[in-house]
C-alpha cells in the first residue's frame, strides 16, 4: 500500500509541473494579444429588470486601453468608461449588445462623441450574453474622406501621397483607372503597371462577382466590402476596400481606399478560435478539442487536408491521433487513429522533429521520399508541419496540406501560434484526465484502506454474538436431553396410572429426578437464553445490512435521494470495533429532508471522519473513555453534519494542510493521509457542500461538512 501511495505522489508532482507549464502558456497567449494592432475586448452583458443595460469589460489589451487613454478597464462597466448618454454611446452599446443576445457577427463605424474618436468594430460573440470586439481607430481616414469630399482640388495630391492605399477603377469593366505609390508599394506591380490591369486580376472572387460588387457601390447600395487580393508575387491579403463614386473630368468613376487587414482578420479569428476552444475544453474530449482546432486551421489557411500526431519520449516514432476524413484512402478503417509511424518513415513530417523547426513542401513530388508514404495517406501536392515543443522535446506536429497557393511564412506564424494553442488547451484537458485518473486512484487506495480497517474488526464483531449463540445453543441441547428423560419419566407414570400399577414410590422417584434436573429453573430458563440469541442474531444481521448498504455501488456521479442519518446509523455499526473500547458516542440527529447525492460518497465521508476522531483519541493512550459527538441539521438551503471529539486536537500550524493528499500526522504504517483529500474532494468537488475543521478552546476537533439541498 505505502509503495503505492508513492507512485500516486509522484504523480501528483507531475501534474503540478503541468499546471505550471500552462500558466506560463496562459501568459504568452495574453502577451500575443496585448501586441495586437488592433484594440480587444471580451465583454459580458449585464441584465437589469430583464434587459440588457450595459455591459463589463472582462477582458482587454493594451491597444484598447491605449487608444481610449485609460488604464485598469478589466472589471469595468462601459458605462464607466464612456460618459454621457448620447446617440453614439447607446449606438455603441445597442450593436454590441445585440451580437451578443443574437450570436450573429457585425461589423460598424461610429463616431464616439465623449472621445471624438472614429471607431471601426467587429463584434462576434464566443457564447450567448458575451462578445468580442476588434477595435479600430480610423479618425484619420474619416478626416481624409472627409477632406476630399469639401475640396475636389486637393483630390490629386492627396490620393497621390496619402499613405493609404488608394485606386480609381471603371465600374463598368473594372479598369484600374489610377493608383497611389502606397497601392503600387502594396501590390508590388508599379503605378503604371497598376494603370494596364483590371482588378478582376487581383481580387481573388470569380469576375461575375467582382462585377456583382461594383454594381452595389455605384448604386450606393453597400460602401465597404471585404475582400481577399492577390499581389504580384502570389500572396494573398485580407483588404477592406470602402468604395464612393467620384467624378474626373465629367466620369463617373469608383474611388477605393484599401487597408490591408490580414492581420487584423488573423488576430480576429485567434481570438475567436481562443475563446470557442476554451469553451469546448469544458465538456469535449482531447479527440474533439483536436478536430475542431484543425477544421479551423485549415479554413484559416485554405487548406484541405491535415492530422496531428503525438510524440513519446523516445521520440522515435509519432502517433496519430486525427487526421481529416479526406486524408486518407477509406479502407478497413475510419481514420487509422492510433497509428504508430517510425520516424525514419514518416517524411516531411520527421523533418518537422529532427530539424525542430516548422517544414514546408510546396512541391512535395520533388521530394526523395515522396513515394515512400503509407499507403493510406493521400499524395499531397504541397504541405506544412509545424512541431509542438515542450521542456526541449517535440511533443506533439500539426500539420496541413494542400492549399491552392504556395504555402507562406505567415502561414507558418500562424499555424504555428494555432497549434501551439491547441497543445496548451489539451495539455491542460490531458491533465485533468490524469488528474481524475489518479484521483480515481486514490480513492480506491482509500476504500482499500477502508476495506482493511472493516475487514479487522468484523471478524470480532460478528464474533462475539456468535460467540454467545454457540453457548446458548450447547445450553439449549444439554436442556433438552434433560426435557426427553423428563418426558420419558411422564411416560412411564401415565403408562403405570392407566394400568393402575402407580404407587407413592413411583412418585417419590418422579419428583426426585424433576429435583435433580431443577425442573422449574431450567423452564424458566429457556425464553431467556432464546431471547438472548435472538439478540445475537440481531446483530449480526444489523452488521450485514450495514455492510450490504455500504457496499452498494451508484455510479460515480449519480445523485439519489438519501437519509444522511441512516448513513450515520451504518457507520456507526460498522466501525463499533473502533470505538467500542476507547470511545463513547452520543449522537444528536436532527430530523432531516432527503438529499440528492450520491450515498456510497457520503458514506465514506462519515467513516473517514469518525475512524480519524478513534484514532486520535487513541493516540493519547487514556485510562478513560473519550467522547465522539455526532450532529446532524439543517436550513433552507443546507443539510449539515458535525462530528466532534475530545482528543488532542489539531495545531494552527499543520490545520491548513490536513486535506493535502498524503498529508498524515500518523506513525508510518498507520495510514497513507488519503482519507481527508478524498473527503475533501468529494464534498467540495463532487457535491458542490463545503466542509471545515476546527479546535475549540476546550480542545478537541470539529469536523463539519454541509451539502446543497438542491445539487445543481
Amino acid at each position: 500500500m505505502n509503495h503505492s501511495c508513492n507512485g500516486l505522489d509522484i504523480g501528483h508532482k507531475e501534474l503540478r509541473q503541468t499546471e505550471d507549464l500552462l500558466l506560463n502558456s496562459e501568459m504568452c497567449q495574453r502577451n500575443l494579444i496585448d501586441v495586437m494592432r488592433s484594440g480587444y475586448t471580451y465583454c459580458q452583458v449585464i441584465f437589469e429588470e430583464g434587459g440588457p443595460l450595459d455591459f463589463i469589460h472582462k477582458e482587454v489589451n493594451a491597444c484598447y486601453e491605449k487608444m481610449i487613454c485609460l488604464k485598469n478597464i478589466a472589471g469595468r462597466k462601459a458605462s464607466e468608461i464612456f460618459s454621457g448618454t448620447g446617440k453614439s454611446y447607446q449606438e455603441f452599446i445597442e450593436k454590441q449588445v445585440w451580437v451578443a443576445e443574437s450570436g450573429i457577427s457585425d461589423r460598424f463605424e461610429i463616431y464616439m462623441d465623449s472621445l471624438e474618436l472614429w471607431f471601426d468594430i467587429s463584434v462576434c460573440s464566443p457564447k450567448k450574453g458575451y462578445f468580442v470586439s476588434m477595435i479600430d481607430n480610423i479618425t484619420e481616414r474619416k478626416q481624409a474622406e472627409k477632406a476630399l469630399r469639401e475640396s475636389e482640388s486637393r483630390f490629386r495630391k492627396l490620393f497621390q501621397e496619402h499613405s493609404a492605399i488608394m485606386m480609381v477603377i471603371e465600374p463598368d469593366t473594372g479598369k484600374i483607372m489610377d493608383a497611389n505609390f502606397a497601392a503600387a508599394d502594396f501590390y508590388g506591380w508599379s503605378v503604371n503597371e497598376l494603370r494596364r490591369m483590371y482588378v478582376q486580376e487581383i481580387n481573388t472572387l470569380p469576375p461575375e462577382e467582382v462585377k456583382k460588387e461594383m454594381e452595389k457601390s455605384c448604386s450606393l447600395v453597400q460602401n465597404y466590402f471585404l475582400f481577399r487580393h492577390r499581389r504580384a508575387d502570389g500572396s494573398i491579403r485580407d483588404v477592406d476596400v470602402f468604395s464612393n463614386k467620384v467624378k474626373v473630368a465629367g466620369k463617373a468613376l469608383l474611388y477605393s481606399i484599401i487597408h490591408d487587414v490580414t492581420e487584423r482578420t488573423r488576430y480576429e479569428f485567434f481570438v475567436t478560435f481562443r475563446l470557442r476552444i476554451l469553451q469546448l475544453s469544458e465538456n469535449s474530449s482531447v479527440k474533439e478539442l483536436l478536430q475542431t482546432a484543425l477544421e479551423e486551421v485549415q479554413q484559416l489557411t485554405q487548406s484541405t487536408t491535415g492530422f496531428v500526431f503525438f510524440l513519446p519520449e523516445d521520440q522515435m516514432s509519432l502517433t496519430l491521433q486525427l487526421c481529416t476524413t479526406n486524408s486518407f484512402k477509406i479502407r478497413d478503417r475510419v481514420d487509422g487513429t492510433g497509428e504508430e509511424i517510425p520516424l525514419e518513415s514518416a517524411g516531411v513530417w520527421a523533418d518537422a522533429v529532427r530539424e525542430r523547426r516548422s517544414v514546408i513542401h510546396n512541391d512535395c513530388s520533388t521530394l526523395p521520399y515522396s513515394n515512400n508514404r503509407p499507403e493510406c495517406y493521400l499524395q499531397l501536392k504541397r504541405e506544412l508541419v509545424v512541431p509542438i515543443i515542450r521542456d526541449d522535446r517535440v511533443v506533439a506536429i500539426m500539420g496541413i496540406g494542400n492549399k491552392p497557393e504556395a504555402y507562406t511564412d505567415s502561414d507558418v506564424e500562424w499555424v504555428d501560434i494555432l497549434a501551439n494553442l491547441t497543445w496548451d488547451i489539451v495539455a491542460k484537458k490531458i491533465a485533468e484526465d490524469e488528474r481524475e485518473k489518479l484521483h480515481n486512484q486514490l480513492h480506491h487506495s482509500q476504500k482499500m484502506d477502508m476495506v482493511c480497517q472493516l475487514a479487522a474488526g468484523l471478524a470480532h464483531e460478528i464474533n462475539n454474538p456468535l460467540n454467545f449463540i454457540a453457548i446458548n445453543f450447547a445450553n439449549i441441547q444439554e436442556a433438552v436431553l434433560d426435557l426427553k428423560t423428563m418426558v420419558k419419566e411422564y411416560q412411564s407414570v401415565t403408562k403405570k396410572l392407566e394400568d393402575g400399577a402407580f404407587s407413592s414410590l413411583d412418585l417419590h422417584n418422579l419428583r426426585q429426578k424433576e429435583a435433580a434436573l431443577a425442573l422449574d429453573t431450567l423452564v424458566n430458563d429457556i425464553p431467556d437464553i432464546l431471547a438472548e440469541s435472538r439478540r445475537g442474531f440481531d446483530r449480526i444481521t444489523t452488521i450485514i445490512n450495514g455492510i450490504r448498504n455500504l457496499s452498494h455501488q451508484d455510479g460515480l456521479d449519480k445523485k439519489v435521494v438519501f437519509d444522511i442519518n441512516k448513513g450515520i446509523i451504518d457507520i456507526l455499526a460498522l466501525t463499533r470495533h473502533e470505538y467500542r473500547l476507547c470511545a463513547n458516542i452520543k449522537t444528536d440527529l436532527g430530523k432531516l429532508p432527503l438529499l440528492q447525492c450520491n450515498p456510497e460518497q457520503i458514506k465514506q465521508v462519515l467513516f473517514n471522519l469518525i475512524v480519524n476522531s478513534v484514532h486520535a483519541i487513541q493516540s493519547q493512550r487514556r485510562r478513560s473513555n473519550g467522547i465522539i459527538s455526532i450532529r446532524t441539521w439543517f436550513d433552507s438551503a443546507t443539510v449539515s453534519c458535525s462530528i466532534a471529539d475530545d482528543g488532542p486536537g489539531i495545531p494552527d500550524a499543520i490545520r491548513k494542510d490536513i486535506f493535502n493528499p498524503f498529508f498524515t500526522t500518523k506513525s508510518p504504517g498507520k495510514g497513507t493521509g488519503l482519507g481527508l483529500s478524498i473527503t475533501w474532494d468529494i464534498i467540495v468537488s463532487k457535491h458542490n457542500g463545503t466542509i471545515a475543521v476546527e479546535t475549540p478552546a476546550e480542545g478537541g476537533t470539529v469536523f463539519t461538512f454541509s451539502l446543497p439541498r438542491q445539487m445543481h
